[in-house]
């Protein structure tokens, strides 16, 4: 069985610190790569931290999208026999994607132009794959749920201890 994206995630948590962490993790390796942007993803799309040119940040789109488009060539793969998927590139004539695994729940995507080579992304990649699940890995766990924000949510009220009788239903 694939090692990655193999089993459904808890709701998604994540603290200030770590998130800053992440964010830190994701500049050090657009410098190391040579990449203009870096994001972590979680499985579902949503983006957990980011890094690099602002210009390329949109409202989550770019990265539904990616996620997506990820499940889809690891399964594709799968059926064809493949047991293991390193990740997915694509290089267009200006900009260059690679998007790759990082555990069980997220993705790094890293988007970069003709100067630099895939063969650095991908390693540099791997490394900071390592990098964001050791800090994953460290984040304290999630706080215990609440019941409800609301104060009256504790409280089943009926209609005569809101309105203090009972007639005001009744047909008249």
């Amino acid at each position: 069985m694939d090692p990655f994206f193999s089993a459904p995630s808890s709701p998604l948590f994540m603290d200030r610190e770590t998130a800053a962490a992440l964010r830190q993790i994701l500049v050090a390796h657009c410098n190391d790569a040579d990449a203009t942007c870096a994001a972590l993803i979680e499985e579902s799309g949503t983006v957990c931290a980011l890094a690099g040119d602002d210009s390329l940040h949109d409202h989550g789109e770019t990265a539904a999208l990616a996620a997506g488009a990820y499940h889809a060539v690891r399964e594709t793969a799968r059926r064809l026999g493949e047991s293991a998927f390193e990740g997915l590139s694509h290089e267009g004539r200006h900009k260059h994607f690679h998007l790759g695994p990082v555990d069980s729940r997220f993705l790094i995507l890293t988007i970069f132009n003709n100067d630099t080579r895939l063969a650095l992304v991908r390693a540099c990649s791997t490394r900071t794959a390592a990098r964001l699940r050791d800090c994953l890995a460290a984040q304290p766990p999630p706080p215990p749920p609440r019941t409800s924000a609301s104060p009256l949510a504790r409280h089943r009220l009926n209609a005569e201890e809101v309105l203090g009788t009972t007639d005001f239903f009744r047909e008249r």
